[in-house]
C-alpha cells in the first residue's frame, strides 16, 4: 500500500531451495540468489550435502508515493515461505544474468594454463559480481578470476583467498572493485588462474549434453565441459 491510500498486487514465486536438488540450471520466477552454501541442516540435527540457496525477488513499484504496507499470503503452496529481509531502492537491483548450476566433475586450475569460460550477456549494466564453484582448495591459496571483453576491450580482476582446506566443493563470490560494462548479446570471457602452485578443480558440467549453450568451457587450449558459474549485473537507471 502506498501512502495515498492505492496499492498494488504482484505475484511472489521462489525457487526450489536446492533447486531441485541440483535438477535445476537456474532459478524461476526470475529469482536471484543472494547467497548459496554446500549443505543444509536436516531436521535431525546432521547435514545434508547439497547445493543450497538463499534467494531474493524484485519486485518494480510504482513511483511517486511512499510505501506504507507490504501484505504477503496468509497461506502458501507447495512448501513454505520465509521472509528474512524487505528492503526499497531507488536503483534497479542486481540480478543474476547468466548460470550454469550443474557442476558434476572438475579440471584442476594451475598457474600459467588457460582456465576459462565463455557467457553470452543476458542484459545490459555492470558487471558487478561472479560466483564459481572449487572443489579442494588448499589453505591461504588466492585463486584469480579476470573477466573481460574484446569489443570493447576491457577487463577487472577479483581475487578469493581460501580461508581453510575443503574436501568437497563450495561456492565462492568474487566482487569487483572495478565493474566493466556489459551489454545483451556481448561475449563476456571468465578467466581463472591461482597466484601459486595449489591447483584447486574448478567444477565442471562433467558429463555429456550442453547445460549451457550460450558459452563454452576452455581448458589447456581445448574446449570441454561447461565450469559452472553465476553472473550478477547491475542495470543501469532508467527513467
Amino acid at each position: 500500500m502506498y501512502s495515498d491510500g492505492t496499492t498494488q498486487s504482484f505475484t511472489l514465486g521462489l525457487s526450489d531451495w536446492t533447486l531441485d536438488g541440483g535438477g535445476a540450471a537456474r532459478p524461476s520466477y526470475g529469482n536471484g540468489i543472494a547467497a548459496s552454501l554446500p549443505y543444509r541442516n536436516t531436521g535431525q540435527g546432521g547435514r545434508e550435502t547439497v547445493q543450497t540457496y538463499l534467494f531474493y525477488a524484485a519486485i518494480p513499484l510504482r513511483g511517486g508515493q511512499p510505501i506504507t504496507q507490504v501484505t504477503l499470503p496468509v497461506t502458501t503452496g507447495p512448501g513454505r515461505l520465509h521472509l528474512f529481509a524487505l528492503a526499497v531502492t531507488a536503483q534497479p537491483p542486481e540480478q543474476l544474468d547468466q548460470a550454469q548450476l550443474v557442476v558434476a566433475g572438475g579440471l584442476s586450475v594451475r598457474v600459467g594454463a588457460h582456465a576459462a569460460q565463455t557467457v553470452t550477456a543476458g542484459v545490459s549494466g555492470a558487471l558487478t559480481r561472479v560466483a564459481l564453484p572449487f572443489c579442494t582448495p588448499m589453505t591461504d591459496s588466492t585463486v584469480d578470476l579476470t573477466v573481460l571483453t574484446e569489443m570493447p576491450l576491457q577487463s577487472s580482476t577479483a581475487s578469493v583467498t581460501f580461508a581453510h582446506s575443503y574436501s568437497d566443493c563450495a561456492w565462492y563470490t568474487f566482487t569487483f572493485a572495478q565493474p566493466i560494462a556489459v551489454s545483451a548479446g556481448e561475449v563476456v570471457i571468465l578467466a581463472v588462474e591461482p597466484r601459486r602452485g595449489e591447483a584447486p578443480l574448478w567444477g565442471t558440467s562433467g558429463g555429456p549434453g550442453d547445460p549451457y549453450p550460450g558459452g563454452n568451457g576452455v581448458w589447456f587450449g581445448r574446449t570441454v565441459n561447461d565450469f559452472g558459474f553465476q553472473t550478477y549485473v547491475q542495470p543501469p537507471l532508467t527513467g
